[in-house]
């Protein structure tokens, strides 16, 4: 009977050694994929901010691209203007 218990007491020791080699291994998988994850937050981050400026400078250029439409059609007319009034100058300049 003692024997058993021996046997059993043995073989509970090896069964716990083994569960916690695995927990250990689980453990260092747990703390290199909270690593990684950390990693790719940080990488994240910088892409997040990168798309952030890249919309700031697209949003730039729309409000220039805009701007550079709105005069060349303030031009546009003052060139059409300048145009009628050269015609009329060289129509009086005719007679």
């Amino acid at each position: 009977m003692v024997q058993r218990l021996n046997n059993d007491n043995e073989q509970l020791r090896k069964d716990l050694n083994e569960v916690d080699s695995s927990r250990l291994q689980y453990e260092n998988r747990i703390a290199l994929m909270s690593q990684e994850i950390e990693r790719l937050n940080g990488v994240l981050r910088g892409k997040l901010q990168e798309l952030k400026e890249a919309e700031l400078k697209l949003q730039r250029a729309g409000g220039e691209s805009n701007e550079t439409k709105q005069r060349l059609a303030m031009l546009s007319g003052e060139n059409e203007d300048l145009k009628l009034r050269l015609l009329e100058w060289s129509q009086k300049l005719e007679v």
